[in-house]
């Protein structure tokens, strides 16, 4: 199991909720779960026709921002609205933009660069603003900020001093004393149980636009734009921005989401169009998906890696041959996104290997040259769901001597208050509790580094460091019919503080497994649910389980217990049922196991495994035994120097005393050999002397035990018997063979677990500059902390380790997943 899970308290149905709920007890459940507990609740959660909408005015200084914007329309004034590079900076600067212009002509827009300017007002952006208008070459006087704005205290102080009136809509975290504008719109000044608390930007600046509508200033000149014109732009703002789907919000995006799938916008029908044809999908309306993985990465890329007022153009423009181009440019700036994402991360893996202790630290911060700053907060998120660590990634740009980061942050630490904690190293930082950025000169980045993982580490305790997966109720498979899904379906969309629902089942079998994907880094599963509290039903399930990382070792046969979300899928002119898993524990592999100190005994009666410690004493465990059925493993060259016959991993045979000379690789070979074994009694015979090998000795070996295979054998080696002989697992073995085939010492073809190889003379013998051989040792070093547990760790630590079916419980950090699959 990856996850700890929490299954949520059944609370008490009635009758009246039952029947709103469908009639349906699990749909009742999941309502009650996200604090819907009454019927007229329910009502209006579910049927936005019963949901009553809250007034623009409810918004503080909403009516003051309204009758600046009318006087300036009025008296023919330059207005500049100044957005954001995110989606919902962009679909709140496009909402107002599209509003306003109907107007006035005498209106402009300004996204700053992310690269070169950052996040929100800046003093040479106000100037130009205030000198320059790109029209008539007239200063504006009246400058409105979209998603920016709520911390830009003196910028707005300028902004004044320059002539120009501030209005401010931001959704921001508030700072203590509000910046000088004529008005400030902030959903954060409401009550925290006001339905408006949690409008994003594009909420915001969607009231704004509705009031000024509603006032009917002026006349449009090509047909008025109605407030429902702009719930397209609203939908996808929010859903990007991932605003709770509460309340407002979610009214919002269950009446925009049928407009976003009928929008009269260009821009948008060509993204639309990119989605699906990338997805080969024929939804008619948008989901959630959709927009989250689809429209939104594709906005967020331009902002970046280049402009993000090519978004606003996309989104405003009514040229259809302007918005293909723009579409098509947004979708290569998506893909090379794609590959930066990808080698950053690879980077930042192998960083924090190397600078992070994970027995300590509960934090990691990292700082690179190399980064691009557009890309860091993507890959932030990538490792704060690999090592359930919050998380900053720094790009230093020493042209400009200023470095810029990105968090991500998990449910324990609100990542601004800790900013706030450690601020007197930056220059500039904002965010809320699950994100952040900032800005930081790069002589004090060792100091904000220390100070931060040291305040992180004092305020955080190990119970909120492992990843917990909410469990909406236990959910057998023989229950899961078309209907039941339909009705679940009725509670979307789906999103934050409205997740997708997950249920549990046991008495779960897998009938039929193998590898998808690419690089066979999915997995699909056929399962099947027989017989659940008297209910029979012999029906067999497709369950997908994305980026498998092998953490639990599965195949055909196995009793397995399953968190996962149920879905209709399409294909081939026919609906299935298809199972979405995000967590599987292997119950066929959790067997009792006892444990004994020292070569004692001390085991109950009723467990049937014992383990022994003889770690050290090798050779007193080898005179225990003169016969009987034991197996002793070793697979290195340690085995030629023993007096006795050795097996490894690949010919391990039923025994009744398993003794292991020697340290397996990774927690996942242990329990492979265990299991495989069907031994009552364990023993940890394994000395210091196997530990470690250079790196250089390890690629020398291998090149020669490949020679000697293809001289003596074939050309065909097969992956398993080499990674035994070398004593590595798959992962360094995978990280060798591209370092090797990198630098031309051989080729190399992978097929169904058979390596067909070629020697060749390599192009160069040094590679310790090339990442892949950094990313080997990185390897090397995981294997080299796992075989150091096995040896120093306290054998109830490891009787823990053994219960729990390799989920470390005790000191012991749990290797990272590889990011390389397989062989290219």
């Amino acid at each position: 199991m990856k996850y700890k899970w929490v299954v949520k308290e059944n609370k008490e149905i009635s009758k009246e909720f039952l029947d709103i709920a469908f009639g349906s007890e699990v749909v009742a459940k999941l309502l009650l779960n996200r604090n819907i507990d009454s019927s007229e609740k329910a009502k209006s959660y579910l049927f936005p026709e019963f949901y009553k909408e809250s007034k623009p005015e409810e918004i503080p200084d909403l009516e003051k921002a309204k009758n600046r914007i009318i006087q300036a329309i009025k008296n023919k004034e330059k207005i500049t609205i100044y957005g954001d590079y995110d989606v919902d900076g962009v679909t709140s600067t496009s909402c107002l933009l599209i509003a306003l212009r109907q107007f006035t002509d005498e209106i402009d827009y300004y996204i700053p660069s992310r690269l070169t300017e950052g996040y929100g007002l800046n003093n040479e952006a106000v100037k130009t603003i205030a000198n320059d208008h790109k029209k008539t070459h007239r200063g504006a006087s009246l400058l409105i900020t979209c998603d920016c704005g709520i911390t830009n205290h003196k910028e707005i102080e300028l902004a004044n001093s320059l002539g120009m009136d501030v209005i401010v809509t931001d959704h921001h975290s508030l700072p203590e004393i509000l910046p000088p504008a004529v008005a400030v719109l902030n959903p954060k000044l409401l009550p925290e149980n006001h339905k408006l608390h949690f409008l994003p930007g594009v909420g915001v600046a969607y009231k704004l636009a509705e009031a000024i509508l509603e006032e009917r200033t002026g006349e449009p000149a090509n047909g008025r734009i109605t407030k429902e014109d702009l719930l397209d732009l609203v939908t996808l703002g929010m859903i990007a921005d991932l605003a709770p789907l509460v309340d407002e919000n979610r009214y919002l995006v269950q009446i925009g989401l049928p407009k976003l799938a009928a929008t009269k916008k260009v821009g948008l029908q060509e993204l639309l169009k990119a989605c699906v044809v990338n997805k080969n999908k024929t939804a008619s309306t948008p989901n959630v998906e959709h927009i989250g993985f689809g429209i939104a990465p594709r906005i967020n890329a331009v902002g970046r890696l280049t402009d993000a007022k090519l978004a606003v153009k996309l989104l405003t423009t009514d040229n259809l041959l302007e918005a293909v181009q723009i579409a098509c440019e947004l979708e290569a700036q998506n893909r090379e996104r794609q590959s930066l994402c990808e080698e950053t991360l690879k980077e930042a893996v192998i960083l924090a290997s190397e600078q992070i202790d994970f027995e300590k630290d509960k934090c990691i911060v990292l700082a690179n040259e190399n980064w691009h700053h557009g890309v860091i907060g993507i890959v932030a998120s990538r490792l704060v769901e690999k090592f359930s660590l919050p998380t900053i990634l720094i790009a230093i740009d020493k042209e400009q001597n200023i470095a810029r980061g990105s968090g991500r942050s998990i449910e324990k630490l609100n990542i601004v208050e800790a900013l706030v904690e450690n601020s007197t190293h930056l220059e500039k930082f904002g965010g809320h509790k699950a994100a952040c950025g900032l800005s930081i000169k790069p002589e004090n980045l060792n100091y904000f580094i220390s100070d931060f993982k040291n305040y992180v580490n004092d305020l955080l305790v190990n119970s909120d460091m492992g990843p917990i997966l909410n469990i909406d109720l236990e959910l057998p498979l023989v229950y899961l019919d078309f209907s039941l899904i339909e009705k679940i379906y009725k509670l979307s969309p789906y999103g934050l503080a409205n997740p997708l629902p997950i249920f549990a089942s046991d008495e779960v079998e897998i009938v039929g497994i193998r590898q998808i994907g690419k690089n066979g880094q999915h997995l699909k599963l056929n399962v099947t649910a027989s017989r659940c509290n008297g209910v029979s039903a012999n029906r067999t399930f497709e369950a997908l389980i994305w980026n498998y990382n092998q953490k639990v070792q599965l195949k055909s046969g196995d009793r397995i217990k399953i968190a996962y979300t149920p879905k209709i899928n399409f294909f081939n002119g026919e609906n299935f049922i298809q199972l979405e898993v995000k967590d599987v524990e292997n119950v066929t592999a959790c067997r009792r196991i006892g444990v004994s100190a020292r070569g004692q005994e001390n085991v109950s009666a009723n467990e049937e495994i014992k383990l022994f410690d003889y770690r050290g004493r090798t050779q007193d465990c080898i005179n225990l035994f003169s016969s009987g059925q034991v197996l002793y493993f070793a697979e290195t060259e340690q085995k030629n120097h023993l007096p006795l016959k050795t097996n490894s991993r690949g010919n391990i045979q039923n025994c009744k005393k398993l003794v292991l000379l020697e340290c397996p690789p990774d927690e996942y070979i242990l329990f492979d050999v265990i299991k495989r074994s069907d031994a009552k009694e364990i023993y940890f015979a394994f000395s210091n002397e196997s530990f470690y090998t250079e790196p250089g000795e390890i690629l020398k070996r291998l090149i020669g035990m490949l020679k000697f295979i293809k001289n003596n054998r074939s050309s065909i080696v097969n992956e398993l018997e080499l990674q035994s002989a070398i004593g590595l697992n798959k992962y360094s073995l995978a990280y060798a063979l591209e370092l090797l085939k990198h630098t031309g010492f051989l080729a190399l073809e992978k097929k169904e677990g058979d390596l067909t190889i070629e020697i060749m003379t390599p192009d160069r013998q040094d590679f310790s500059d090339l990442i892949e051989y950094t990313l080997f040792v990185s390897e090397l070093k995981q294997i080299q902390k796992f075989r150091g547990f096995l040896m120093r760790e306290d054998i109830l630590i490891l009787e823990e380790m053994l219960k729990k079916n390799g989920v470390f419980v005790g000191r012991y950090m749990p290797r990272h997943v590889s990011t390389v699959e397989g062989y290219k």
